[in-house]
């Protein structure tokens, strides 16, 4: 028997595009058909085409061609005539982009009669919510006429033809002008007397009409899947199989145990789950059923007891009967195994995410989520291979993941892998990613071309600026002003733009110069890579060396503090301890040489920085009153305005205005001398000199505005204040301090100011009393005069306490402004017909637009329309918290970020993710992304921990859980907490600085 492949472009009438796209379909298609075949004997294989037919015989040698020149102005009939049809043997005929199962195509050959046709009585509801556009183009035949199958008749014919030597010698005497298409060909040739007979594939093949078809054809079970790819991937290895249901199992297990022992031959097994409810395309229940590893295969009872586990967790499967169970070799020396992605889970945006353990053998840790040191790489698809710098062998991982999105044309999968120790890629399992994108979709086109567009303004920043030194520029999501914790790594365009206005346009710059930095006012601290705000390291470091260091040494100290960022990434959320220098510390001279002569720093420069530090150091001890007093002038200022009859986004602009000008350079200040306390503190324990204890005794002996908040909780559920004046007090108070739509307290004071927990509130905060021992205190003063500093230990420990409220106080205050100005812009809103969830995609220049005319309302809703789109396109892009190259943008690692640990106590409890729902949080440790001082009420529900995935050492949630003697870790990173959120029990160890998965 010969086979014939019509192929698609052969018998296509329409342009030379659709044409070239059925070439294309070709390929991937006859990948699968020609394995169908060798299932199945056959004389000879020829493919008939016309159009770049010598693109097909590139990939394809081994077939024997027909060109039909000219295919565009004939049909199907004309190319199948010039087939080399043989009368001495059958043929076998089909259409070069369809799909048949191997068993459907030896089923259908060994059919007798002179033309058997090969329909589908299941052709309405083969694949779900098939268009009826497809319906409509598909070729129907009425199977009456020719024999009877329950399908009322109507049934679609697949291409699929097998003649018989004598009907092969009647095709060959039929005119193309008369006969044009295969049905009429069926017609015409029952009509000579030829016995036709129909051979129904009841919905088991398909045509590969979008690049989905393949897919939905071959993904199967677990084990389908892997038979079917079996025989057709290079680039990787899937192991040989042995695979039976339940139901085969239980009526003759032993004949599967011999089936076992002859294919492995005494090799170690592993005995796999492969249920039908495991790899759905809507759903997945990976992880659901049982697999049992190193299974002893020369014994019988090892072997019975593993696929009993395995049958034993289909106890709720609907289809336990048919379910499959696997088996295979266990493969051993593994030297690295994971998972891969190929879309990003969440956004399907074209991503590979690679996670993966090369610490350990198991090839397990992943997916089972027991691995201690599991790593986690993120690739762009645009230039996958630059992951080599990353790591070498996920090179060769995604070759050979490539290779099967290729082979099945599709691009949303789930892929299970192992690497041995000879650098063999093994594949374990290939599923739909069952995860919806719908609301997402962005052309990948979109996303390249915005990468392409962020490497270009990441070259352009490296250029040197205007009193700005340093050899390269660096981008961070975390050090200095940190944007990802106040704002979010992907905040929408009024948050940022507020943020930009409040602080990180010029008051950030403007409060050091005054601290007596160099002035770098004239520069941006913020750079956004595709919607995300990054700060841009060189410009942040440059302001933190005092302004008496001169030009020459300051371009060697920032140099050398960069060198120590790339050496050290996980750092970047600790700049201000790990890599710069910014007050004086005890042995300064010693610590800074250590960390920065390696790198060029001479020791002239080392004494400049020295004495620059000790001058804005020793002036920080006094000038905190006079850097804050104008945040009285602000609370006047505030009344004024929202007393006046302005309309309210006119009220909103002038609150802003104000706010700047009177809260947050003072808040900057206040700020700065937090952190000046805290690295007094921290050097204070690392010296010896106070135990990590008696540091959160010393901060939890006194209260900042948040612990007040609790006080007056207390008080509100003792009557002694009434609840309006509390919410008078904390209302404007809302988790989100940026952000419109999150609403303020007074909005759902029910949730935030009076909840249950609030109302039985009764501990009291300022329960702890801290004072120096004498031999505290002498020594604090001794280290205090080697310092130079002219003040002593009483004074250090005041200022400490004062700053450290301060910088509480002033934000609470400056935040009144910021969360009216937000009421209003509401309001504004709404008299305009924009609700808040759309103000948020308005920035504050499009608002100031409007206020003088540029702008009318139409112009605003374009505006909105047109940013939601980008903000989609910001949710699709993936980026790393530190980018120090180009290559950053396309390949990076998720970086487990070195958390920063609050208390020294330890806490196991059930953990909880923080949601917008009402939630029950006592007695939990709860999850937060961002450590945002709007988020203080959940204090109130007596938590047993907190984890925080971004944050400072200094940030609120650090200082309000000192306070609160609360074990917390602060800004863990990406990593950690999107490996910690699923969990359902947490250890929470600060001592040992640990966290632990229980389950």
């Amino acid at each position: 028997m010969d086979v014939f492949f019509l192929g698609a472009a052969a018998s296509t009438t329409g342009s030379l595009p659709s044409a070239l796209r059925a070439i294309s379909k070709n390929r991937k298609a006859l990948d699968w058909q020609l394995q169908s075949l060798e299932r199945t004997h056959f004389e000879s294989v020829n493919f008939i085409g016309g159009y770049h037919i010598e693109s097909v015989a590139e990939q394809y040698p081994q077939l024997n061609y027909t060109v039909v020149a000219d295919w565009q102005h004939n049909n199907v009939v004309h190319s199948l005539l010039k087939a080399p049809l043989s009368e001495q043997r059958e043929a076998l005929v089909l259409y070069s982009d369809t799909l048949f199962r191997p068993k459907t195509v030896a089923q259908f050959a060994d059919v007798s009669a002179d033309v058997v046709v090969g329909v589908d009585s299941a052709w309405l509801t083969r694949f779900e919510q098939r268009s009826d556009k497809d319906i409509n183009a598909s070729e129907v035949l009425d199977s009456s006429v020719f024999e009877n199958i329950d399908s009322d008749s109507k049934v679609e014919f697949t291409g699929l033809l097998k003649f018989s030597k004598r009907a092969v010698a009647a095709v060959k005497q039929i005119s193309s002008d008369k006969v044009t298409n295969l049905l009429s060909l069926i017609n015409h040739l029952s009509e000579q007397g030829l016995s036709i007979q129909l051979f129904d594939v009841k919905g088991d093949w398909t045509e590969f009409n979008s690049d989905m078809d393949i897919a939905h054809f071959i993904l199967g079970t677990k084990s389908e899947t892997l038979y079917r790819l079996y025989p057709l991937v290079k680039k990787s290895h899937i192991g040989e199989q042995v695979t039976f249901t339940v139901k085969q199992w239980q009526s003759n297990p032993h004949h599967q145990l011999e089936k076992i022992q002859q294919r492995f031959k005494g090799r170690p097994l592993v005995v796999r789950s492969s249920s039908y409810a495991e790899d759905c395309w809507d759903e997945s229940h990976a992880g659901g059923f049982e697999s049992v590893l190193n299974v002893d295969s020369k014994s019988e009872a090892a072997v019975i007891k593993a696929v009993e586990n395995v049958v034993d967790s289909y106890i709720n499967s609907d289809s336990i009967e048919e379910d499959q169970i696997l088996v295979q070799a266990c493969l051993s020396e593994v030297k690295m195994s994971g998972v891969v992605f190929t879309r990003s889970l969440e956004t399907g945006a074209p991503y590979y995410r690679i996670n993966f353990d090369d610490q350990t053998q198991s090839t397990e840790s992943v997916t089972s989520g027991s691995g201690a040191h599991l790593r986690t790489i993120v690739v762009s698809k645009k230039d996958s291979l630059v992951v080599k710098h990353l790591e070498s062998d996920i090179q060769k991982v995604l070759r050979g993941v490539a290779e099967i999105e290729a082979l099945l044309g599709y691009d949303k999968l789930d892929i299970e892998f192992a690497v041995d120790g000879k650098g063999q890629l093994h594949i374990f399992q290939v599923r739909p990613i069952a995860v919806s994108h719908k609301n997402d979709f962005i052309d990948d086109a979109h996303v390249i071309t915005t990468l392409d567009h962020c490497v270009q303004a990441f070259k352009d920043e490296q250029a040197a600026s205007l009193n700005v030194v340093g050899n390269a520029a660096f981008f961070g999501v975390m050090p200095d002003w940190n944007p990802a914790e106040i704002i979010g790594v992907k905040p929408k365009p009024l948050a940022y733009s507020l943020y930009r206005h409040l602080i990180v346009d010029k008051i950030w710059a403007v409060q050091r110069a005054e601290f007596g930095y160099r002035d770098v006012s004239q520069h941006q601290l913020i750079r956004v890579f595709a919607g995300q705000p990054y700060v841009n390291i060189r410009t942040s470091l440059n302001s933190f060396i005092p302004a008496t260091v001169s030009d020459e040494a300051a371009e060697r100290i920032c140099n050398a503090y960069l060198a120590v960022l790339k050496a050290n990434p996980q750092c970047h959320d600790k700049l201000e301890f790990d890599v710069a220098f910014t007050v004086l510390t005890p042995k300064f001279i010693e610590s800074a040489r250590k960390r920065l002569s390696p790198y060029g720093v001479k020791e002239s420069d080392l004494e400049a920085l020295q004495s620059g530090l000790r001058d804005i150091t020793q002036a920080a001890f006094y000038r905190l009153t006079a850097d804050i007093d104008s945040i009285e002038t602000l609370t006047q200022s505030r009344n004024d305005i929202l007393a006046s009859n302005a309309p309210a986004l006119n009220k909103a602009l002038l609150l802003l205005d104000e706010c700047k000008k009177y809260g947050t350079l003072a808040f900057s200040h206040a700020a700065r001398a937090g952190f000046v306390a805290m690295t007094f503190l921290n050097n204070l324990v690392k010296m010896g000199i106070l135990s990590a204890d008696d540091k959160n005794s010393f901060l939890s002996s006194f209260n900042t505005v948040a612990g007040e908040f609790e006080l007056d909780a207390t008080a509100v559920a003792e009557g002694n204040i009434s609840k309006e004046d509390y919410v008078n007090s904390y209302g404007h108070l809302r988790p989100g301090t940026y952000d419109i739509t999150a609403k303020a307290y007074w909005e759902n004071p029910k949730q935030y100011l009076f909840s249950k927990a609030c109302a039985n509130q009764s501990k009291v905060v300022n329960n702890t009393c801290f004072e120096l021992s004498a031999n505290q205190r002498l020594k604090i003063n001794a280290l205090l005069e080697s310092m130079k500093l002219g003040n002593d230990a009483d004074q250090l420990m005041s200022y400490c306490k004062a700053a450290t409220q301060a910088r509480e106080s002033v934000k609470f205050e400056f935040s009144k402004n910021l969360s009216k100005a937000l009421d209003l812009m509401v309001e504004f809103g709404k008299s305009v017909g924009i609700n808040r969830k759309k103000m948020a995609y308005l920035s504050l220049e499009n608002l100031k637009e409007y206020r003088l005319g540029v702008k009318d309302i139409a112009g605003l809703k374009k505006v909105i329309k047109s940013n939601k789109k980008q903000f989609q396109l910001s949710k699709m892009v993936e980026l790393p918290q530190l980018i120090t190259c180009v290559t950053d943008f396309h390949a990076f690692e998720r970086n487990a970020s070195e958390p920063n640990f609050i208390t020294s106590k330890a806490v196991e409890a059930d953990s909880v993710c923080l949601s917008d729902e009402p939630q029950a949080l006592a007695g939990k440790i709860v999850f937060i992304e961002q450590a945002d001082p709007g988020y203080d009420w959940m204090f109130a529900h007596d938590l047993a921990g907190l984890i925080t995935k971004y944050g400072g050492a200094n940030s609120h949630m650090a200082i309000r859980s000192a306070e609160l003697s609360l074990p917390a870790a602060i800004g863990v990173g990406d990593k950690i907490y999107d490996e910690l959120k699923t969990a359902s029990v947490v250890r929470l160890n600060c001592g040992l600085k640990q966290i632990i998965r229980i389950k």
